[in-house]
């Protein structure tokens, strides 16, 4: 299965689908920051996906995208299974990956076939607030914020360290570029982590505490910081930084081995 070049090119496809949502949240947090408002698109999945969807074409890119997600986790989950050149760690992370991806297929794929609310601030927060109500969902929450911690935190080890840089094969780029190649992969990779990072840390807040406020989405925590002395520059950061992602998912859908375990 891995090797199937219409499920590489697919996957591929994949990853420039998600430098196009990247773009789509970078424009929607700059719109916060410079207080033009996003109108009912919020600064999260679900305003990507229906500022997307706003037009016919925007249908056809949001199911090519679904089935691109979907093409690069079934991808990586058979690199996690098949690819034994590479490290136990490693095909563990590798099957991470394709988790993820298949929760954003299931995400893309469940808004194309009419739940609108999906991924939006308002499923969030009535996910939590069912969750506190009892010890088995707190401990949901408390796992789940410490994952994105962890995950954060090791996207950020990876991103000083250049390991990210493995899974790409440049031997096709100019010498003199791989290091801007490198260093927009550093930055994008780290600044992502600490964008979505600090919502671990509020789930974690919400599982202990028994409060559903206390973990917002991406989208009021945006609003939030805006309201701050300061905070619409810091939400220009994160624009930034979500910009700087999708170029790289850009490199990535040219230069990524997909098929490997890495």
């Amino acid at each position: 299965m891995r090797h199937s070049s219409v499920l590489r090119t697919s996957a591929r496809a994949g990853l420039v689908a998600r430098a196009a949502l990247y773009l789509v949240l970078a424009y929607l947090a700059a719109s916060v920051a410079l207080g033009s408002g996003t109108g009912d698109h919020q600064v999260n999945a679900n305003g990507a996906m229906r500022t997307v969807a706003a037009t016919q074409i925007g249908w056809v890119a949001l199911a090519a995208a679904a089935v691109g997600f979907a093409a690069f986790s079934l991808i990586r989950f058979a690199a996690a299974i098949g690819d034994h050149r590479v490290s136990r760690r490693r095909r563990v992370t590798t099957a991470g990956q394709a988790t993820f991806y298949a929760v954003m297929a299931t995400v893309t794929a469940r808004f194309l076939l009419g739940a609108h609310s999906t991924g939006s601030e308002q499923q969030q927060q009535s996910t939590v607030d069912r969750l506190v109500t009892s010890p088995e969902g707190r401990a949901a929450l408390v796992v789940v914020g410490t994952t994105v911690l962890v995950v954060g935190g090791w996207q950020v080890y990876l991103s000083l360290r250049g390991g990210f840089a493995d899974s790409l094969e440049l031997s096709e780029v100019p010498v003199r570029h791989r290091r801007t190649v490198r260093l927009l992969g550093a930055a994008a990779i780290a600044a992502r982590a600490c964008c979505v990072a600090p919502l671990g840390l509020l789930l974690v807040l919400a599982g202990v505490s028994d409060q559903a406020a206390r973990a917002p989405g991406l989208d009021r925590a945006v609003a939030t910081l805006a309201e701050l002395p300061f905070g619409r520059a810091l939400v220009v950061v994160i624009a930034v930084g979500f910009t700087l992602f999708a170029l790289y998912s850009l490199v990535e859908a040219r230069y990524r081995v997909v098929h490997a375990g890495d």
